[in-house]
């Protein structure tokens, strides 16, 4: 008998270009533009799909009971974590940050640009990112008071405008919540009928001895 040679087969890659990304079918079938698996893949580099990194261990620090958040701010682990003292405490990069003060259990924390930020205790830790390292900044309330002997409101029928001059750091956009007595100065009168009753009330420009509070 003659010698056989077997068959070689190979498997040629199979390139499919996807035009529109329609998501994760876990049918039998699938339509174009989906995917029946999508297992370890991240958007990371969107628009394209790729695998995601290989997951790491994280190391407790030292006398940490029980991690309770968990997040991730300039590439390194940001913790909030029940102490074997039954303390809370905030770990940042494997490190107690002792001046973060005030967290509870129930602390949420959120990351907005280089703050990462508690609530409800509107606090906010600040991070300062180098070249290959990051600091910790300043840790403060969201909340600050200000006291100043005088201020202009100017009240017309559409808003409200307040004038300030010195003594203050407010910014553009800063919510203002007003505390205090204001002594208002007649700019105009209307009138307000109250039944068969007609009023002359003063209204508008004040000259006002308060304390503002931003927020």
């Amino acid at each position: 008998m003659a010698n056989l040679v077997a068959p070689v087969s190979s498997m040629q890659p199979l390139e499919e270009r996807i035009i529109e990304f329609r998501g994760l079918n876990r049918k039998s079938f699938v339509d174009e533009g989906e995917m029946s698996d999508m297992k370890n893949l991240t958007s990371d580099n969107y628009p394209l799909l790729c695998p995601r990194k290989l997951r790491g261990q994280l190391t407790l620090p030292s006398g940490v009971a029980q991690p309770l958040k968990i997040m991730t701010k300039f590439e390194r682990i940001a913790m909030i974590a029940k102490k074997t003292d039954d303390s809370i405490a905030f770990f940042y990069n494997g490190n107690e940050v002792t001046s973060v003060t005030g967290l509870t259990a129930d602390t949420e924390m959120v990351a907005i640009n280089t703050k990462i930020c508690f609530f409800p205790q509107k606090t906010y830790l600040t991070l300062v990112r180098g070249e290959s390292s990051v600091t910790i900044g300043s840790f403060g309330h969201l909340d600050s008071s200000q006291s100043l002997t005088t201020a202009t409101i100017e009240i017309t029928n559409e808003a409200a405008k307040l004038t300030v001059n010195t003594g203050h750091n407010f910014k553009y956009d800063d919510v203002i919540d007003l505390i205090g007595t204001l002594n208002y100065t007649a700019a105009y009168t209307y009138e307000v009928v109250e039944g068969d009753a007609t009023a002359t009330v003063a209204n508008a420009v004040a000259a006002a001895a308060a304390a503002y509070r931003t927020r």
